[in-house]
């Protein structure tokens, strides 16, 4: 097959952090060289398979098997973007990475088909020969419909039908959906139609079921598989996906694939992924309608008109007729409620301007910059700073903050752990691991840089993601003291990472593990944070290191304040004025109330075990 002399193709592959490298390289990627994916591009197009990642991963990802079988069919290169990578803001690095990407194209850029994809998305071979024909009919932009199926279960059918010599993954559409449609996340799940078991009203797609073969979705939120841009002057005012289309594409040149038969991929999720949003029984359409209402754009409202078909046998018109019925008696009165709400601008989106101040808030966390730039009542959307330097001021920065600030306990508690780890050892001598970035754990991170003098303090997703050089560095030194920061969301990694840890430690060197439960939009005994704790922790018990103390931290005042928080700006979310004013009215009592409640707890030599917990802390003596 002629390459196309005219048009070059980019594919736009941005990975970052353990989970996700370990699911591009095992998974992802194999899928992508299956016959009909990047071998039947390369044919057709130019290709140049562009990764955007941490310049640390290079050396981890150029060893790799898998790049190697990439690049015998076409040229890889690197994009990094370290400077856009924040804490818990991933839509917002993604997009700013995409663009970037772009934009280093020059003017070439009309003249280039960009396909945007992401590490957790499992490709049916034939996906982008399916894309091609839609690319030759002379779109501009074509887009694509997924639903999420449950990583745990899912990711031992895939790694069995990788060939270990091609390192390739060579599933059909049908097949693929066969083993996905048992294994559907629950997020996915509760987004169907016609049934009255579970919902979820931060819904992006709907979805129905017509058997056990055939299912199709509505999606107000569709992928934007592949772009070919019609102008050079663009301005990003949104995430990619509320914007790329209609700032790209202006013509409206666009297609949708609608058939699974042409393009299908999966997305892969961990099962606790979003479980949050989730509640029992059926959709309430205008409950649904007035959260649609704020964040759809006219494109989101637009897409929803078209049906994507997802089929394992063949369908037939009345298969069609059937599905189009179905939907269109459920959308009839979700749309008359979605009328009486105007619709969003997908240039300076709302959710981007408060994307944005985030990113640059958070960014500057990371660099350690003392800024007054963060407030946990962070939805008053101030144009300046001196409300957040106020709110500091009289709240404190955490971890350290004033006796009436809701975390007060949970965060002295903390502090004091640290202080009395670390306090008779040569500051050198102490390691601090975070297994993530997160945002809670950069505060930290500042203040023992400047209180304790610290210095010496990495995250695993760095070391484990392709910074050999500095693991095998400080497994080679021996520390004294190691204090590691573990969360609920990581439970599955924190007994292969404290293994790690021990390795860099000297004999009856000590570990100061503190597990901070991120899960607190709900108390912990209906997330199970303790339970999943014990269960992964059950081991050390018989273990040969000696456990010195184990100390649960509760505090239900933190729980009832964040919930108070949510449930405010949940109703008036829309109404600065109203918000700031039920924040006062609750806020001054709640204040006082707080306050003696936390004077009362320094006063007390034993508090209660029970209630909602916040952090638990582990000391554990290295004897092996």
């Amino acid at each position: 097959m002629q390459q196309n002399e005219t048009n070059q193709v980019y594919i736009l592959l941005s990975v970052w952090g353990e989970e996700y490298i370990h699911d591009f390289f095992n998974m992802s990627l194999p899928s992508l060289l299956a016959s009909g994916n990047i071998p039947a591009l390369v044919q057709k197009y130019k290709t140049t398979f562009l990764m955007l990642t941490r310049e640390s991963n290079v050396e981890f990802f150029e060893n790799h098997v898998s790049m190697r079988q990439l690049k015998k069919y076409c040229d890889v290169k690197y994009l990094f973007i370290d400077d856009l990578i924040v804490i818990g803001n991933y839509s917002t690095t993604l997009t700013l990475a995409y663009d970037r990407a772009m934009r280093q194209t020059g003017e070439q850029m009309l003249n280039t088909y960009f396909i945007f994809l992401v590490a957790d998305y499992i490709m049916a071979k034939g996906s982008l020969e399916g894309l091609m024909r839609y690319m030759q009919k002379g779109y501009s932009g074509i887009c694509a419909g997924n639903f999420q199926v449950i990583r745990e279960d899912i990711e031992p059918y895939l790694l069995s039908k990788k060939d270990t010599h091609t390192q390739i993954i060579p599933i059909g559409p049908r097949e693929l959906l066969n083993q996905a449609i048992p294994h559907l996340h629950a997020i996915s799940s509760a987004s169907f139609i016609g049934q009255s078991l579970i919902h979820n009203y931060h819904a992006n797609r709907l979805f129905f079921s017509l058997d056990q073969e055939v299912m199709a979705g509505r999606f107000y939120l569709l992928h934007m598989l592949c772009i070919k841009p019609e102008r050079l002057n663009y301005k990003i005012g949104s995430s990619c996906d509320y914007s790329f289309i209609a700032e790209l594409c202006p013509s409206e040149n666009v297609a949708i694939i609608d058939d699974s038969d042409d393009y299908f991929v999966i997305e892969i999720q961990s099962r606790m992924h979003e479980l949050n949003f989730l509640s029992s029984g059926a959709y309430d359409i205008k409950k649904l309608a007035y959260y649609l209402a704020g964040w759809t754009t006219a494109l989101h409202r637009k897409n929803v008109k078209h049906s994507i078909y997802y089929h394992s046998r063949d369908l037939t018109q009345n298969d069609k007729l059937l599905i189009e019925n179905e939907f269109n008696e459920f959308m009839s009165g979700l749309d008359k409620n979605l009328q009486s709400y105007p619709v969003k601008p997908y240039y300076n989106h709302p959710y981007w301007k408060g994307a944005m101040k985030s990113f640059y808030a958070h960014r500057k966390a990371i660099l350690g910059i003392q800024e007054w730039d963060d407030i946990e009542l962070s939805l008053l959307n101030y144009q300046n700073n001196f409300p957040q330097k106020l709110f500091y001021w009289f709240f404190g920065c955490p971890p350290e903050v004033s006796r009436w600030h809701y975390r007060w306990y949970d965060c002295t508690t903390v502090v004091s752990a640290i202080r009395e780890a670390v306090q008779s050892i040569n500051k050198n001598k102490c390691l601090v691991l975070y297994d993530a970035k997160s945002y809670n754990y950069m505060r930290y991170n500042r203040w023992m840089r400047t209180a304790l003098q610290l210095e010496r303090q990495y995250s695993f997703d760095d070391l484990s993601g392709g910074d050999f050089q500095q693991l095998q560095s400080l497994l080679s030194e021996r520390f004294d003291r190691c204090i590691f920061f573990s969360s609920s969301h990581k439970f599955d990694k924190l007994r292969n990472n404290l293994s790690l840890v021990r390795k860099m430690l000297n004999l009856n060197g000590r570990i100061l593990l503190i597990v901070s439960n991120l899960s607190n939009k709900c108390p912990s005994w209906i997330d199970g944070f303790n339970t999943n704790f014990s269960l992964n922790m059950s081991y050390l018990v018989h273990s040969s290191d000696k456990l010195v103390n184990v100390l649960p931290v509760y505090n239900n005042v933190a729980i009832y304040t964040m919930m108070t928080i949510e449930t405010i700006n949940y109703y008036f979310s829309e109404n600065n004025k109203i918000r700031i004013l039920w924040y006062a009215l609750l806020g001054l009592p709640g204040i006082l109330y707080i306050f003696i409640r936390n004077c009362l707890k320094s006063l007390k030599k034993k508090h209660k075990s029970q209630g909602h917990c916040i952090n638990i802390l582990l000391t554990l003596e290295v004897h092996s």
